[in-house]
């Protein structure tokens, strides 16, 4: 009886059931492709976002415009030369006020635009420069410029003008020859340069306080002095290549000594690109609400020269555009074919609820169809019948498995490993070993937390685990449903102990596999998704040999024996029947 109902066929189903099957896949068909189209990403920004983030906002020309009529010419310059770069529509429109202010006010083109404080010391109408552009240092340079600016500012009321000025003094910089000594005009100069920004009030607040400090500190603290000499050496590089009204705009957006190091190292190492990254800070430093000018550093410290890229496209869509990228401080991700206007607002005021609802969509979608397809193609009924929980945990595991390999589709850069710091270099103290000065606005070292790409690591392993623990369950289904003797299925179960192992098995192989692609830098050091893949194929054997190997031999060795002890029952009483027969 048992075997007849092992051996009966499926149940016949009509088309109404081929039809309804049909419908919940076309459906869950549907919900995917829904989720697929919602631009939301994780580790990413969509382009779309970006461009309805710029709808109705100012453009770069509109703040070139605004710049120029605040007297502000040089700075208003780099925008120019990056609406040019981008290919703006209205750059002749910026580029035709520069050259007009230029030619109203000749005596203010060499130093970028009319500052109050510059008027004074300089007297800038009958100043003898005529270059359109001239860098500040090579301004300062000469004698008798030096001692004007001295003249002026020895009299400064300001602590922290006071401050900058007494390290004219200093004698034992390591890279610069003392500033009132031979060979000193370059940093005497410099100090001059920085002093008088700080007495015009070009000087961020924090930034202000901060050199201050290292001033105050830097003839009795070889580190404070050190510290000080890296952010002369930067502001050095700045003044030769830019003129006052610029050096004074992009001080004025930096909060500390690293975001300068930062503009300096960019200047001087990828000056096709500064125009792109000094007007990013610039613009962004008018907007009335976050991201600070700082995020431009940020950005392009963690993700490397690539996001200059980013911040090209940002510029030439708006400014609304740029501070949306600064403030999630990600790359932008390839655009989408098109999804719908809906889906974009979501997508940029609700961030995270258009990711869930993205989610959501991916795994209900790949859920209904592959039930839908568990309807069509069902299990044999003997496997059923022995372990009628499996399709359940079958569709669940499959439909997590490809959930996750669409997020992982739709996330390019879920994984990516970011690039080494490229801002690193040496100062020798006197007296001490040479100490790294790393890279601006390096990430503060904080306790380890589970980011998005280890939970989706370890994710990804447990239903590898998975399958594996479906794989040894339906053999051992399979085995205890054949019509054989007790011991012979127990030898059939001691003849699958490789694959009751495999478990341990992958998860060595997926931690080993992890190890070597981070050697290799191909995704990003993490120990805990490397060596969970290890753990939990020790607790998938664990569990398959204990809770389920283990029972079923068990089971198997006690019907052997009674199979056993009623032949031996048999026997005996066939021979005490025979022997009364006999």
């Amino acid at each position: 009886m048992a075997d007849r109902e092992f051996d009966a066929p499926f149940p016949r189903r009509g088309a109404l059931f081929y039809l309804a099957v049909t419908g919940l896949i076309g459906a869950g068909l549907a919900v995917l492709l829904f989720g697929w189209i919602i631009p939301a990403n994780v580790k990413s920004i969509d382009p779309l976002l970006l461009k309805k983030a710029a709808q109705d906002s100012r453009t770069i020309i509109d703040e070139g415009l605004r710049l120029v009529n605040g007297d502000r010419v040089g700075p208003a310059q780099f925008v120019l030369a990056t609406a040019t770069q981008v290919g703006h529509t209205n750059t002749a429109l910026l580029a035709n006020a520069i050259a007009d202010y230029q030619r109203r006010r000749p005596e203010l083109a060499p130093w970028g635009g009319y500052d109050p404080q510059l008027e004074q010391v300089f007297n800038l109408r009958e100043s003898a420069l005529t270059a359109t552009n001239q860098p500040i240092i090579p301004i300062l340079i000469p004698e008798k410029n030096r001692a004007t600016v001295a003249r002026h500012l020895v009299s400064s009321k300001s602590g922290p003008v006071a401050s900058i000025f007494a390290t004219r003094a200093i004698t034992n910089f390591a890279q610069f020859a003392p500033a009132l000594g031979p060979g000193g005009q370059p940093l005497d100069a410099t100090i001059l340069m920085i002093a008088l920004l700080s007495h015009s009030g070009h000087l961020a607040g924090k930034l202000n306080d901060e050199v201050k400090s290292l001033a105050d500190a830097a003839g009795s603290q070889p580190a404070q002095r050190q510290t000080l000499e890296i952010f002369y050496l930067d502001l050095l590089s700045l003044g030769k290549r830019l003129n006052w009204m610029q050096i004074a705009e992009l001080l004025k957006v930096c909060t500390d000594v690293r975001t300068v190091h930062f503009f300096a190292e960019q200047a001087k190492t990828s000056p096709e690109s500064f125009a792109v990254i000094y007007t990013a800070a610039i613009v962004v430093s008018a907007t009335d609400r976050l991201p600070h000018p700082d995020q431009v550093a940020a950005l392009i410290t963690r993700f490397g020269r690539t996001s200059v890229g980013d911040l090209t496209f940002a510029l030439n869509t708006g400014v609304d555009a740029l501070t949306e990228l600064l403030r999630r401080q990600v790359p932008i991700r390839a655009a989408k074919s098109g999804t719908f206007d809906p889906l974009v607002t979501l997508s940029l005021n609700l961030p995270k609820t258009a990711v869930f609802l993205k989610l959501v969509c991916f795994l209900l979608g790949v859920a209904m169809m592959v039930h839908g397809t568990g309807l069509l193609f069902p299990p044999t009924p003997g496997v059923a019948a022995a372990a009628p929980a499996m399709p359940i945990i079958r569709t669940g595991t499959l439909a997590l498995g490809i959930c996750i390999l669409l997020v992982l589709a739709s996330e390019p850069f879920l994984f990516t490993k970011g690039p080494r710091p490229e801002y690193q270099f040496e100062i020798a103290v006197p007296g001490s070993p040479p100490t790294p000065v790393s890279a601006p606005l390096k990430p503060t070292p904080t306790k380890p937390v589970m980011d998005i790409t280890t939970i989706f690591s370890i994710v990804l392993f447990l239903l590898i685990q998975i399958f594996v623990y479906i794989v040894c369950l339906t053999k051992i289904s399979e085995i205890d449903g054949q019509p054989a003797p007790p011991l012979l299925k127990l030898k059939l179960v001691e003849n699958e102990e490789n694959l009751f192992d495999t478990g341990l098995y992958v998860g060595i192989g997926g931690t080993a596999a992890a190890l070597v692609l981070q050697v290799m830098n191909v995704i990003d050091a993490n120990l805990l998704a490397a060596y969970s893949s290890n753990l939990l194929g020790i607790v998938c054997v664990a569990l398959v040999k204990i809770r389920h190997v283990r029972p079923f031999k068990r089971k198997l060795i006690m019907e052997a024996a009674g199979e056993a002890n009623a032949e031996a029952t048999l026997e005996t009483a066939a021979r005490t029947v025979g022997i009364h027969a006999q």
